[in-house]
């Protein structure tokens, strides 16, 4: 088994796990600046996605629900 750890500082707003242990990572913005990602949360959101996680970024509660339930 591989085994893959990633040192960062806070790359996310959010993070953490489901009930079911998925990792869940959430970059809020504003509307207006909602493609204004750093390198590192653009990296970062990515690799939670291809490990089978749920990642995006939110402007409001419904696009966060939305990740959370694998819906966005």
């Amino acid at each position: 088994m591989t085994v893959h750890a990633v040192v960062r500082q806070r790359a996310v707003d959010l993070d953490g796990f489901s009930v079911t242990g998925k990792v869940i990572a959430i970059e809020v913005k504003r509307p207006s600046t909602r493609n204004n990602l750093t390198e590192e949360q653009r990296a970062y959101l990515e690799q939670v996605k291809r490990a089978g996680g749920l990642a995006g970024v939110a402007t409001c509660y419904e696009e966060a629900a939305a990740i959370v339930e694998g819906r966005g």
